[in-house]
């Protein structure tokens, strides 16, 4: 049994029946890089009569789809998500400039030590723009933990999927007593820079 293991289809199987079994010492290099596959499947063509017992296509398009759907949801979390660091990053900026403190300096959930020169507007001010920036802080917290959730539920669609079609190989298999030969894959992260990036629903 023959499978190819692709993006739009995930895999196409093909059951092919052979004349007499395969000679192990026949086969050639299974290390050989995709390259050299290639040119020794291009000349290497087999004089046998081969017949094509069962073949199976199972297409990935519903399953990028909703993989793709997903990593929006992510997108438009990380932008909210550093909107809300930018405007944490102001807040702590005023806040430390009102407590005389070093811009950059961490904001303690405990308001303490409010210089006694500040006038009351500015005090009032200094507590507001407190209690703004860790109520600012918790939702950001939330949208972190929403962010989580659903590369949790991406990892459970992967896991899903490819388990489906494993068990599907796994049945074909061993209806027919075959042979599995496949491909070993490797899987790389491509720059979003790279000529090859397909992008992001691809290069997760």
């Amino acid at each position: 049994m023959a499978e190819d293991f692709g993006v739009v289809n995930t895999s196409s199987l093909v059951v092919l029946k052979l004349p007499k079994p395969v000679d192990p010492a026949s086969l050639p290099d299974t290390r050989m890089t995709k390259s050299k596959a290639e040119k020794y499947l291009r000349s290497h063509v087999s004089g046998e009569e081969i017949e094509i017992v069962e073949s199976l296509q199972l297409s990935g398009r519903n399953f990028l789809a909703r993989i793709n759907a997903l990593a929006g949801k992510i997108d438009r979390l990380r932008s909210e998500i550093d909107l809300g660091y930018n405007r944490l990053s102001r807040l702590r900026r005023e806040i430390n400039i009102l407590l005389r403190h070093d811009h950059d300096a961490f904001v303690d959930e405990a308001l303490a030590g409010v210089p006694s020169e500040l006038n009351e507007v500015d005090a009032k001010r200094l507590t507001s723009m407190h209690v703004r920036f860790f109520r600012l802080f918790a939702a950001i917290g939330k949208l972190k933990e929403r962010r989580r959730g659903i590369y949790r539920t991406i990892a459970g669609l992967k896991k899903s999927w490819f388990g489906y079609v494993s068990n599907i190989r796994m049945r074909l298999a061993q209806k027919y007593d075959a042979m599995v030969v496949s491909e070993k894959l490797d899987y790389v992260t491509i720059p979003i820079d790279d000529v090859g990036y397909k992008g992001r629903t691809f290069n997760p």
